[in-house]
Order: structure tokens, then sequence, then C-alpha cells
């Protein structure tokens, strides 16, 4: 049964029958993939009809998997069901272009998952690439995900924070000229096309017009990363990291730091200050 599918992946699946060559134990993984699939995507996107199939969506679904501990061979079937899929939708027009090649799953040479952890501030040369890949880019989500990064570069918070701010909170925070500047275009030029008129409290809205997820910003950051060959990858530890580094040459202590930032204690934090120390 495909009840549960949206139409689009029905009639994909049913490209991959077993008439078609494909064994019905095979006819059945992609079928219990697909579904999970239909599912995460309703969950992030509810509404009726066929969600807005994108790189962004179905990377957060792969990147789901892997964090729930799907094995090694399961996570790559995933990855082949839907790179197919997306396939699909580019051949018959559903989507504008095939980007099934950028789907990633990472693994190590031994089959296991795994994920390189870089925690160092990130390089001036780093900051001036990324945001020439990010003015590479154009409509209302790149002008959105500029205005993240910058705003997580300059306050030093959690994705989790930044998520949770309103439009009402912009003006009780004192931003950087550069965040500052990329927050207004956001808000003038691209928050009102993704709002969608339904009158959303959230600063930082997804592509429907709801609040963001955590795991959306992640998928935008690892992508990001990826698009100026960072071989480390871009993570919000690697921002947060940056910008606590920034302070700390401003001259904010340690109990400055902890207060801006809501760690636990001081100690946190002289710890954080002196792993970020450059070595001599």
């Amino acid at each position: 049964m495909t009840d549960s599918l949206y139409p689009d992946m029905a009639q994909f699946l049913a490209n991959y029958s077993p008439r078609g060559g494909y064994a019905s134990n095979t006819h059945q993984s992609y079928l219990y993939d697909l579904r999970r699939c239909a599912l995460f995507l309703r969950e992030q996107y509810p509404g009726k009809g066929e969600p807005r199939y994108s790189h962004e969506s179905l990377q957060a679904f792969l990147e789901k998997e892997r964090l729930a501990g799907a094995s090694p061979r399961t996570l790559a079937r995933r990855l082949v069901v839907i790179r197919r899929f997306v396939k699909f939708l580019a051949q018959n027009r559903r989507v504008s272009a095939d980007f099934s090649n950028l789907l990633r799953i990472t693994t190590g040479s031994n089959g296991r998952v795994k994920t390189i952890v870089d925690a160092s501030p990130l390089t001036q040369e780093e900051i001036q690439a990324i945001r020439q890949a990010l003015a590479r880019e154009t409509g209302p989500r790149a002008l959105r995900d500029g205005a993240i990064f910058e705003a997580l570069l300059d306050t030093g918070l959690s994705v989790a924070a930044i998520l949770e701010l309103n439009i009402s909170d912009v003006g009780k925070l004192a931003w950087g000229e550069t965040a500052s500047a990329m927050l207004a275009k956001y808000l003038a030029e691209a928050r009102p096309d993704l709002d969608r008129g339904r009158d959303e409290s959230a600063l930082f809205v997804s592509q429907l017009g709801r609040r963001m997820t955590r795991q959306t910003v992640w998928v935008m950051l690892r992508t990001l990363g990826n698009a100026t060959g960072m071989k480390t990858g871009l993570s919000p530890r690697r921002i947060r990291h940056t910008a606590i580094a920034r302070m700390a040459a401003e001259g904010l202590n340690a109990d400055q730091l902890q207060n801006r930032l809501g760690y636990r204690t001081p100690v946190s934090i002289r710890m954080m200050l002196e792993r970020l120390e450059p070595k001599k």
C-alpha cells in the first residue's frame, strides 16, 4: 500500500516495481524508506498537497536518519532511493534542476558513520569565502541564510537561541554593522516572501512561512561549508567559537562572556578561551 506516500512518490515507486526487474524485498525497502521521508516532510512542512521538494528538505531528512542511528547500509540505501526520486522529479519537471548528486551522507572508510568535528575559529579568509558563496546565490532563502550566518557570527548565540528570536526582539539586541545590514535587507526584501501572509512572529522563517528548525540550519551551514571547500566543514560550534574569540580580543572578560552567551559558569568560558588561544 502506498496511501501514506505523496502522489509523486507513489508514481516514482511504480516505476521501480518488481515487474520492472527489482526484487520484491527491494521494492518493500524502497516503500518503507519513502514512507519515512513522507512522514518527515509532513512533520516539517505540514499542509495539503505535495511538499516543495528541495535539496534543503531532503538533505534534512537524510541527516535526521543519520542522527537517529540508522545503520550505514540503511543510510546508503536511503541515499540511493532519495537520489533516484530526485532524478525522477527532474525528468518529469517537478523540480527545476536535478540536485541528486548534491545529497550526501558522510561515512568512514570502515563503513561507519563519521562526522569530522573541527571547533577551531574561522579564519578571515574562510569568513570571506562564505560571504562570497552567499552573495552568489539569489532569492529570499539566500538572503535569509546570509542573515542567519551573520547573526550567529555576530552574537555567538546557539542556533536554538537564534531561532527562538521573534521580529520584536531585533531592536533589543546590539548588532554589529554587517549583521545589522544583512538583517535589514532580509526583513525588507526576503522575509515578506517567505512569510506568505501567515503573520508568523518568528524572525527567521522557512520557505513555508514557519519558524525554522535547528536541523534545517545545520544542513544549510554544512551545504555552505561544502560550497566553500572546507575540508572539516562549517558547524554552529565553529561559528560560535569565532564569535567568542573575537569578543575576547575586544576585551570582554569571562564573566561578561558568561552573561552574554548563557554559559553556566565562568569556568566553562575560561576553559574555552584557553582552548581557543593560538598556540605559540
